[in-house]
This record gives C-alpha cells, structure tokens and sequence, in this order.
C-alpha cells in the first residue's frame, strides 16, 4: 500500500484524486508503486511545478 505525499512548509499533504488532503486518511491509498506514479501523474497540471518536484511516493503510514 502506497501513499503519494508532499511535505511544503513543514506540512504534509497527501493526493486525494487530483487534489491534496491536510490528513492521511483522507489520501487515497494505492495498492502498487505503478498506480500511485500514474495518478501523481493526473495530478501534475493541477499542482504548482515547484510543489510537484516534491511529490514523493511512499508507503502508506510511514511518514518520517
């Protein structure tokens, strides 16, 4: 189970659709690498570039 996230400002957030979610439970949660990359993705023209750089994909409950 994967998670995409993007830490901004000591904040994290995390991809719901094609939108970002302030909570880990309102983030969708992919079942594999490849579907979490494709829906980072459909959310690339809807996030700013300089925010998207930080997208980053990891396993669902590991925030560190």
């Amino acid at each position: 189970m994967y998670q995409v996230i993007i830490k901004n400002q000591g904040h994290v957030f995390y991809l719901r659709g094609t939108t970002w979610a302030f909570t880990a439970e309102r983030g969708r949660v992919f079942e594999t690498i490849e579907e979490a990359a494709q829906a980072s993705l459909a959310a690339r023209p809807f996030t700013r570039p300089s925010l998207f750089k930080k997208a980053t994909i990891i396993a669902a409950g590991s925030i560190d």
